[in-house]
């Protein structure tokens, strides 16, 4: 079953004050899901002489849950870039979404 799971936070970019009057852009809640989450494959690179390396997941959540592309699911002080969302046409009852995980060495 596709509901019940671990509890996944939704967050979403937005402006916040900065303090000084100003404005920046950070993650902010927007809400939170019970699903699942499932690595898919994972690859290395390096970046500014920096190794990292990126996992891909997959979360399943419910029908019409409130998560878009650009959006990231935070589990476990883990945060997962939602790179697509998609409805899968046989079951129609969840979602799928893809996720990345960038892990810095």
């Amino acid at each position: 079953m596709i509901l019940g799971g671990r509890k996944l936070t939704i967050q979403r970019k937005g402006r916040v004050q900065d303090g000084q009057g100003g404005w920046r852009e950070d993650w902010t809640g927007i809400g939170s899901e019970r699903g699942k989450l499932r690595p898919a494959s994972a690859r290395e690179r390096e970046i500014a002489g920096q190794q990292q390396a990126v996992v891909s997941h997959v979360s399943y959540l419910r029908k019409g849950a409130n998560v878009k592309l650009g959006d990231r699911l935070l589990l476990d002080d883990v945060g997962y870039e939602v790179i697509a969302v998609r409805e899968p046409g046989l079951a129609g009852k969840h979602l799928e979404i893809d996720l990345n995980e960038v892990q810095r060495g």
